[in-house]
């Protein structure tokens, strides 16, 4: 693949990135339609839109092995143009059947969108910048819940259903056009073929380093957080708890994705050598944890706090982006595809078990677990607790991961040749 062309192609696995999100979080601002058109309650949308993560998770894993095997010629054209039918049909969709289908169609195309990205960030660029373009791809997805939450619903409101849902479908559309045209001088020397019991072989000795077993529980646990707050649960828990207007409620998240984005690309300039990785993983980990403990003190229950919580929370977010350049580091070059996509489905669980465990909290708790005051509404007060929780697992594995790197940085400096 020439360099421009690599280049290229790593501008369109952005744009395929973002959409991916887009799709990911677009129930949100549709849930409403479906509702209404097929006579559903909010709880049978959401179950039936799901469907889409659960696809999006079971193929993250294949979808490292293909990309180890075949690089991105055959999966990317494939993958956009899944998402640009799934999309459509999701458009069209009258029956909870079709809306089903749509949702398992863009799951499986968008399955391998942020691999795709992270793969090209770490194979096409020089390793001490890996982290930057890792960034970029965080970026890029952060754009897209800013514009489900607000451009999104403004063409909804102002244009209607269908030219709203066509503008997404034109975009996949272009991407798979860029893909094909940009694809045509794919460097097949790049490609590392691999039959049945290497592609296993492979799989178990990354789950024998135990640093990169840290390193996707880590993901796991801060992608949870993210998800579940500012991915979902933000908006409710602000309305309800604080009594915020909706569009008060939906700045917060914004700021909350912003400085996701923001903290990132900064990290991702710093960032130049492992042992760099090693102290910002403690760091973002210890601000995380004393930001969420923060979050559930009831007397910093006020709106400039929140807005500093929502600031902290992102760029702790932001230590994801440095275990997808850890791996870079520590994992063989001919399986890094693998391990990102492991990664990734650590991420995409993580997501899950956030949204689904705030919400079981929420729905089952009948007392508030902490002595507060009768104006707080215990059931959003208990479930925002998991976050002091989590952010404290994150933090302790962290210092583990920061002893494991410190005993394998040798053989990751003796190995950098490979890359």
């Amino acid at each position: 693949m020439k360099p421009k062309n690599g280049l290229i192609l790593y501008l369109i696995a952005l744009c395929f990135t973002a959409l991916c999100l887009f799709i990911q979080v677009l129930p949100i601002n549709t849930a409403e339609h479906f509702q209404r058109i097929l006579a559903l309650s909010p709880n049978q949308v959401i179950k039936l839109t799901s469907v889409f993560f659960i696809f999006y998770s079971i193929l993250q894993i294949p979808g490292g092995i293909i990309f180890d095997r075949f690089g991105i010629k055959i999966i990317l054209p494939a993958a956009l143009l899944l998402t640009t039918i799934g999309s459509t049909l999701y458009m069209l969709s009258t029956n909870p059947y079709m809306l089903v289908i749509s949702r398992i169609l863009t799951g499986v195309g968008t399955s391998t969108a942020y691999i795709t990205g992270i793969f090209l960030a770490v194979k096409e660029f020089p390793r001490s910048k890996s982290t930057l373009f890792i960034s970029l791809v965080e970026a890029a997805s952060t754009v897209s819940p800013i514009v489900a939450a607000n451009f999104f619903n403004n063409m909804l409101i102002h244009f209607g259903w269908y030219a709203a849902n066509s503008g997404v479908i034109l975009f996949s559309l272009i991407l798979f056009i860029l893909a094909i045209v940009f694809l045509r001088r794919y460097d097949a020397a790049t490609i590392h073929k691999k039959d049945f019991h290497q592609v296993f072989s492979s799989f178990i000795s990354i789950f024998k380093n135990r640093a990169a077993v840290l390193i996707f529980c880590h993901t796991f646990f801060v992608w949870s957080i993210m998800m579940s707050f500012a991915g979902f649960w933000l908006k409710n828990y602000m309305i309800n708890m604080h009594h915020f207007s909706v569009q008060r409620s939906l700045n917060l998240m914004v700021v909350y994705w912003i400085s996701f984005s923001l903290g990132g690309i900064i990290i991702g300039f710093l960032i130049k050598e492992l042992k760099q990785c090693k102290t910002y993983i403690v760091l973002l980990s210890l601000i995380g944890f004393l930001n969420f403990a923060t979050l559930s003190i009831p007397a910093l229950f006020n709106y400039p706090s929140l807005l500093l919580i929502a600031v902290l929370g992102g760029i702790y977010t932001a230590s994801v982006m440095i275990n997808f350049t850890i791996i870079a580091h520590i994992i063989n070059h001919k399986q890094v595809g693998t391990a990102i996509a492991i990664n990734n489905t650590f991420l995409v669980l993580g997501g899950m078990f956030g949204q689904i465990g705030f919400g079981e909290i929420l729905g089952h708790t009948k007392h508030s677990l902490i002595s507060v005051s009768s104006n707080i509404e215990f059931h959003y007060y208990n479930a925002l607790l998991m976050y002091p929780f989590l952010s404290l697992i994150t933090l302790l594995l962290s210092i583990v991961i920061l002893v494991q790197l410190s005993q394998i940085d040798g053989t990751a400096k003796a190995n950098s040749d490979l890359f």
